[in-house]
């Protein structure tokens, strides 16, 4: 493994070998322990992840003094894409509701798969504004209740984030610009809403015309 070349110790062919198995080992093992919510939440659905895939990914946790750091960092890239499709198990945090309506509204081409709590209620909760941005047409949203995590394809990017059971914020959020990733994330998304219902088939969306008119009385 090493040898004497003069006055100092070299690895031999051998020890080359044995020394970059190891290095790849450590930084399979370091990556493995970052995205280990994300690797908890794709098993309890049996959701196959390839952690090489994410070697190098940028990853955002909640901390005690800042619990906003995810949705921050997922904030991050919706600003600067112009397309963006996702699976969204939670509802959208208040505080990020009118940055992407007016991103929806003002072009941003978005897909969605929700669960059907969450989607009654963002239609209930606004149905003026909701009515405009399916009116846009830069929105189309789907039903499926039984996500398993958070999953979002912008133009670059690719991220997965998983949520906190008792206050619904996003606690890690882990993002990438890896093709292998991006591979991952598309079948994952494809999977998804293949499975998933159309909005217009599992809601009457023509109440919130009447609940828009309620509102304005």
């Amino acid at each position: 493994m090493i040898e004497r070349a003069g006055n100092e110790f070299v690895l031999t062919p051998l020890g080359e070998v044995a020394a970059r198995e190891v290095a790849e080992f450590q930084s399979t093992m370091e990556t493995a322990w970052e995205l280990a919510p994300i690797l908890r939440a794709t098993a309890s659905h049996d959701v196959d992840v390839d952690i090489e895939a994410f070697a190098g990914a940028t990853v955002t946790a909640a901390a005690p003094g800042n619990p906003y750091r995810p949705v921050n960092r997922f904030m991050s890239l919706v600003e600067r894409t112009e397309t963006l499709r996702g699976l969204d198990p939670a509802a959208i945090n208040p505080l990020h509701v009118d940055e992407l309506y007016e991103r929806i509204s003002t072009g941003m081409e978005t897909e969605a798969v929700y669960p059907s709590t969450v989607v009654e209620e963002l239609l209930t909760a606004n149905p003026d504004r909701s009515l405009t941005v399916i009116e846009s047409g830069n929105l189309t949203v789907w039903i499926h209740d039984d996500l398993p995590f958070g999953l979002t394809l912008c133009d670059d990017r690719i991220g997965v984030g998983v949520y906190d059971d008792e206050t619904g914020l996003l606690r890690t959020y882990v993002d990438t610009e890896s093709p292998a990733a991006r591979e991952w994330a598309e079948d994952v998304y494809t999977t998804y809403r293949s499975e998933a219902t159309p909005l217009t088939e599992a809601f009457d969306l023509s109440r919130l015309s009447s609940d828009s008119a309620e509102s304005g009385r």
